[in-house]
């Protein structure tokens, strides 16, 4: 039974991502404006579900990533544009596998992870190794390559630094660990703030609501 629901997610997923992509071609300003608010309720009900350790927002997390890695791309966040189409798609597939194997019984929600003391110290040394480099390959790429899009460099280095912490707070997402939240609230800070800049109403509102949500999960998920 479980096998079966790999696979149907798998086809979920595939089918998916298909689906955007094509109504993403050739797209006007009306279709790129459906894509927003595809992008912007997904991602709310995916952070929900997150929250709730809800397995299912896994598949609503395969419409959020790949219609919000378009809408980033549209708007010239290319950081934002690979993490979420070349990285956070196949991730949602390692983490509904992952995640199917630490379901309480006949239920959707899956057990919180014990995160050890010399993780926390092994997680912070990669953060600091990882962010450090990003953002010193960013600003040194525009200073002597050029710009990769017509963004402002602070922009751009806010774009780096999401998207690290995006990586660090999915993979600490997919090992079931409560302290993601706290990564996942810096990454919607950042967010709110790339997004003011552009005066996009409803991705703001998005991460606004996913920095209420990620607050509520942090509570949640240390409820003891």
């Amino acid at each position: 039974m479980e096998i079966m629901q790999r696979v149907k997610f798998l086809v979920f997923t595939i089918v998916s991502i298909i689906i955007v992509f094509l109504i993403s071609q050739n797209a006007n300003a009306q279709i790129w404006s459906g894509l927003n608010l595809v992008a912007t309720i997904s991602g709310v009900l995916c952070v929900f579900l997150v929250a709730k350790k809800d397995i299912r927002n896994y598949y609503v997390g395969v419409i959020a990533v790949s219609t919000y890695g378009l809408v980033a791309y549209h708007y010239g966040y290319l950081y934002d544009y690979l993490l979420n189409i070349y990285i956070l798609i196949p991730v949602q597939v390692i983490g509904y596998y992952y995640w199917s194997n630490y379901k309480h019984d006949n239920s959707k929600r899956i057990e919180v992870a014990e995160i050890k003391y010399q993780g926390v110290i092994y997680l912070i040394s990669v953060i600091a190794i990882i962010l450090l480099s990003t953002v010193f390959y960013n600003v040194v790429s525009i200073q002597l390559k050029g710009s990769p899009s017509n963004l402002p460099q602070i922009l751009k280095v806010f774009d780096a630094v999401t998207t690290v912490f995006t990586l660090l707070a999915q993979y600490m997402m997919i090992k079931r660990y409560a302290q993601q939240w706290v990564l996942w609230i810096i990454v919607n800070l950042g967010s709110i703030i790339m997004w003011i800049y552009f005066g996009d109403l409803n991705l703001v509102l998005m991460f606004t609501v996913y920095l209420i949500v990620a607050i509520y999960g942090y509570f949640n998920w240390n409820k003891k």
